[in-house]
Parts: structure tokens; C-alpha cells; sequence
């Protein structure tokens, strides 16, 4: 039997579209899309703490100083902080400025209030005025008026608070009271006089000043 002939033509087309598939699959891979390199994110550079900042820092301390609140004043204050109260005393240290703070001023019922305030890098200047128990008890109703008062910053806390003062205009009337006190004091209290400056600043001084202003002020009447 005759096997029959596949035409030419058939036969060329078959080979054609064989070669075709092939080529197409052996061809080149496909050249993966780019991928985007990420754009590094900047640091955040720290900045000083504004001037209003400040100004409303020093207003939260005498906010908290005002109303007794000692864990609200301390927690303003770095753990280096200074406390100068003219030249009568000084504290330093958060320790020592808190039983300065809580022991004496708070013991005196001592307020004090800013105005005039001025701000620049890390720093406030301001005019104050200190009112207690003592200069109450004196007559003395304006206060101690402090011409300077400074505050330092750092890190968003208060470094440094100094106050500086002048005598109000009734001021004769506080040295005058001031010395009757010391009079009486050594002749009612020998034993607290002889340390008087030193027993004030010592745990519960501010109380016990009070307490003896208050005593002593009941004899003028």
C-alpha cells in the first residue's frame, strides 16, 4: 500500500510554528521592574524651649508655690537646681531646695508673686514680691519687694531661682518689729536665739517662725 505524501506547503507551516514556540521559549527573562530606594527620614533636631514657654513655666511655679503644692514645685526643677534667696540663704540640689521650699516658705505660708517678666535663651527676669506669716504679723502688708528675680533653664526645667530685694516702703516697720523680735525671742527662747538663723532652716523651721511671729506679735496688742 501507498503511504501518502504530506504536502510541502503543510509540512513547512508545522516547522515554522514549531521554531516559533520555541524562540518564544527561550527567549530573554523579562527585566524586573526598578524598585524604589527608600528616602531616609530626617532626625528631629532638638529645639530650646520658646520664650512663652519659659514665661508659662515661671507661671506654674508660682502657681504651684502659691496653692502649697510641693510635688508640683519640685517636679519643675532639675535634680541640680539652686535655690538663692538674696544672701540669706541658698539651697542646693533637689533635696535641699525641697526642705527649703516645703519647710520653710511653705512653714511661713510664704507667696510669692512675679510681674514684669522678661524671656530670653534659657533665662527669665522678673520684678517679685514675697508675702508670709513674718511680714503679716509685722504690719508689714506690701511685702518684700524684689527688684531681681532670675530664673535659669535647663532642659525644660528650672536650674536656678534667685531673688534679689529691696525693703517696701514700710520696711522701717519690719526692721523695727524685727528687732523687738529678737529681743523677746532671747529672753523667752535663750536656747533657739543662740541658733535662731540655723533652726529656722532645719526640718518644720518655717512652722516654728510662724508659730513664735505669731506669739510674739500677740504681746504688742
Amino acid at each position: 500500500m501507498n503511504k501518502k505524501r504530506i504536502p510541502s506547503i503543510v509540512l513547512a507551516i508545522v516547522v515554522w510554528v514549531a521554531l516559533s514556540l520555541l524562540a518564544s521559549a527561550c527567549g530573554p527573562a523579562a527585566t524586573p521592574a526598578p524598585t524604589e530606594t527608600p528616602v531616609p527620614t530626617a532626625t528631629p533636631v532638638p529645639t530650646a524651649a520658646s520664650t512663652s514657654d519659659l514665661l508659662d513655666m515661671v507661671k506654674t511655679y508660682e502657681d504651684a508655690f502659691n496653692r502649697q503644692d510641693l510635688e508640683g514645685v519640685m517636679a519643675l526643677l532639675t535634680d541640680d537646681v539652686v535655690f538663692q534667696l538674696s544672701s540669706f540663704h541658698t539651697s542646693r540640689g533637689k533635696q535641699d531646695t525641697q526642705a527649703l521650699v516645703g519647710d520653710f516658705f511653705f512653714g511661713m505660708n510664704s507667696e510669692f508673686h512675679h510681674t514684669d517678666c522678661t524671656s530670653s535663651e534659657d533665662e527669665v527676669d522678673c520684678k517679685a514680691i514675697a508675702i508670709n506669716d513674718w511680714n503679716k504679723a509685722a504690719g508689714a502688708m506690701e511685702g518684700y519687694h524684689y527688684n531681681y528675680s532670675k530664673f535659669l533653664f535647663k532642659e525644660d526645667k528650672i536650674l536656678k531661682i534667685m531673688y534679689w530685694g529691696d525693703w517696701p516702703s514700710d520696711g522701717n516697720r519690719l526692721l523695727a518689729f524685727n528687732d523687738k523680735f529678737l529681743t523677746w525671742l532671747d529672753k523667752t527662747y535663750p536656747d533657739i536665739s543662740q541658733s535662731w538663723n540655723t533652726i529656722i532652716f532645719a526640718p518644720d523651721g518655717g512652722q516654728l517662725a510662724s508659730r513664735l511671729t505669731q506669739e510674739f506679735a500677740a504681746t504688742l496688742k
